[in-house]
């Protein structure tokens, strides 16, 4: 699986610190890479190999995605 998270919406580490209040979601970043990380706990659990793709990442290198689909082949 591959998951792509938004800068944003996932407050991206590399962007936002842990206080950052995200107002839409009515959550910390801290609070949010917290239900993140559940969430990948739980698809790993269920026995799925999950990458994540950060936009900005994303953004540095379009090809990120084939990149992570060839390691899988």
């Amino acid at each position: 699986m591959i998951e792509y998270n938004g800068d944003y919406w996932h407050c991206n580490p590399k962007k936002y610190n842990k206080e950052y209040y995200h107002k839409i979601k009515n959550k910390t970043a801290e609070q949010i890479w917290e239900y993140d990380l559940n969430k990948v706990d739980l698809i790993k659990n269920y026995g799925y190999n999950l990458e994540i793709v950060w936009e900005t990442d994303y953004e540095n290198n379009p090809k990120i995605i084939e990149e992570i689909l060839k390691k899988y082949e």
